[in-house]
């Protein structure tokens, strides 16, 4: 789970600016929006903002943490400084996640020059919340060329000579994070007191989902017939004029058609040289493929199609509205299985009517019953703004100076306003965030 997040000079922030998770105790309402009561983790968090104000720009920050992490200091970072001030070239850029994995809180962050590509220092914290403390477990710095571990005295003998060897290997690479090192072809024994450098790195690869709005959201639930059963019924709840979707079989030349020579070898080829592997879920131009291997081992293929209220017709699932597959692709998070996913959507009502993702929305909350999950979305819908569907604590707002540096803020930390509605308050710009529309006048 995400208990919070920290940047400083990227992009639109210039100042350290934090996103917390962690809820106002004094607020009784929604009791089910909490994971861990005890500690008070929110479970939800929706982000407003003006257009340009900086609501992506949150987003791009925590995934230029997982780049990094998972792949290193791509190219494009360079110029991803607070550009505000030229001088912020030469100043550090600084993230820190503040996460639970395991049971255990971590505070995981590093120091790093965009301009340059250059890591400058990495740090690994375990939190305590009983107490308000934390525990030092690792510390690199660059300049002082130091890497510290703070639980040395905890480590057998072969465990201090194999983290001994693995940093002697990476030496001073400024261009590497130490965490991404300790999670490349080495083996730890998870009872191991250097586990935490594997814990934090499957949080990141695993648990943490960000999705944009050009790209849509991983099905992985249409090949189980109990999963599309519950499609079906999700589907009965929204207006969308589909009846039933269902897998049907079609010949294979025709889903060769759909794709080219060269993608159709390689697909058919995975499925078939892989013993493990029963088969996969492919999107192809809107629609959706499920490959399976028949009796006989040759490859059956099937396709998503739905009928509609009042027609005996079938239809392909690309042949469907923008946001009927949009809500398809949203069921995804209702129906994910694994505990402790976060899933941070940019423009989540992208193509979706406001009625529909309000019932969304609800209903992501009543499936918090069973698992644990994070949603954190951002969207320009005002009607999210209500503490029927979500906590004050719960809405965030992005905002802008006339220098161009954002900065973010929650309604928690506004008083209520005598009969107004949290909506109409922030319409009325009481909370910022919103466009500075004035001396319009001459010029349309």
């Amino acid at each position: 789970m995400l208990i919070s997040f920290s940047v400083e000079n990227f992009k639109n922030f210039n100042e350290s600016q934090k996103f917390s998770m962690i809820a106002n105790n004094e607020i009784d309402s929604h009791p089910t929006h909490l994971f861990k009561e005890d500690i008070g983790i929110l479970q939800h968090a929706t982000i407003f903002g003006a257009n340009g104000a900086g609501k992506t720009n949150l987003i791009d920050a925590m995934s230029m943490v997982q780049t990094i992490l998972l792949g290193g200091i791509p190219p494009k970072a360079r110029n991803q400084f607070c550009r505000t001030f030229p001088e912020n070239g030469d100043r550090a850029t600084k993230f820190e996640f503040e996460i639970l994995k395991n049971n255990k809180f971590y505070a995981y962050g590093f120091a790093v020059n965009l301009k340059r590509r250059k890591i400058l220092s990495e740090w690994v914290y375990e939190l305590i919340p009983e107490g308000g403390s934390q525990k030092m477990l690792f510390e690199r710095e660059l300049f002082e060329e130091r890497v510290d571990l703070g639980i040395l005295a905890e480590l057998s003998e072969q465990e201090k000579h194999q983290f001994s060897t693995y940093k002697s290997d990476f030496g001073l690479n400024a261009g590497k994070l130490f965490l991404s090192e300790m999670n490349q072809d080495k083996h730890l024994d998870y009872d191991s007191a250097l586990i935490f450098f594997c814990e934090i790195y499957e949080w990141f690869r695993d648990n943490l989902n960000i999705i944009y709005p050009n790209e849509s959201i991983s099905l992985v639930h249409f090949h189980d017939e109990l999963d599309l059963k519950r499609i079906n019924q999700l589907i009965q709840l929204f207006d969308t004029g589909i009846s039933k979707v269902s897998f049907v079989e079609i010949p294979l030349m025709d889903f060769k058609n759909k794709i080219s020579d060269h993608d159709y070898e390689q697909r058919i080829r995975k499925l078939e040289d892989n013993p493990k592997m029963s088969g996969m879920i492919l999107r192809i131009n809107g629609d959706i493929f499920n490959l399976e291997k028949g009796s006989d081992e040759n490859v059956v293929v099937k396709s998503v199609q739905s009928k509609h209220y009042n027609s005996e017709s079938t239809y392909e699932f690309a042949e469907e509205s923008n946001g009927t597959r949009r809500l398809f692709e949203l069921f995804e998070i209702i129906l994910q299985k694994d505990e402790n996913k976060v899933f941070v959507i940019d423009e989540i009502d992208r193509s979706l009517h406001t009625n529909l993702l309000v019932k969304f929305l609800k209903l992501f909350t009543e499936s918090l019953e069973e698992q644990s999950r994070q949603l954190i979305f951002t969207t320009h819908e005002p009607r999210i703004i209500d503490d029927q569907l979500l906590r004050r604590d719960e809405i965030w707002f992005v905002d802008r100076t006339a220098e161009n540096r954002s900065w973010i803020y929650s309604l928690d930390q506004f008083e209520d306003i005598h009969n107004e509605l949290p909506k109409d308050s922030y319409l009325l710009g009481r909370y910022g965030a919103t466009p500075l529309l004035d001396g319009m006048r001459g010029v349309i």
